[in-house]
């Protein structure tokens, strides 16, 4: 009996704590930082996806000139990956994600909403209060 706890304390040290969907979801982000807003993606949700075409349509002046994952234009990936903690409360359908890492020393803050579908968690909103931006709110006419 022994032997099978202290197998099973071992096996828990080894592998980290999985978070569960609605983090899975905003860490796919941060692995994919340049793809992830194609207007396709299946884990945005219609007030992103409806920016995202707008911005896209807008061939004159990009609309949305950062990279809302990072709340930045520049960043270090291996800096960002290497500080991300993804902080997840749930509420029902609804989920909430903060997303804090390290940009060039400093910490930063996105703040990620989804929202449980048929299909999955969809990202419904991002914002940063550093930035001073909600990303629905971006009006890209």
């Amino acid at each position: 009996m022994f032997r099978f706890f202290l197998g099973a304390a071992a096996f828990c040290l080894c592998f980290p704590a999985f978070a569960g969907e609605p983090s899975d979801v905003v860490k796919y982000f941060y692995d994919n930082p340049d793809e992830a807003f194609n207007v396709d993606n299946k884990m945005l949700g219609a007030p992103i996806i409806a920016v995202m075409k707008a911005h896209a349509a807008n061939d004159e002046e990009p609309c949305v000139d950062f990279s809302p994952v990072m709340d930045a234009q520049d960043w270090d990936e291996a800096e960002v990956k290497g500080s991300l903690k993804l902080d997840e409360k749930l509420d029902g359908d609804a989920a909430s994600v903060a997303a804090t890492f390290k940009l060039f020393g400093e910490d930063r803050t996105v703040d990620w909403a989804l929202a449980k579908q048929a299909d999955g968690w969809k990202v419904t909103e991002i914002s940063s209060k550093v930035g001073e931006w909600v990303l629905s709110k971006f009006d890209c006419k």
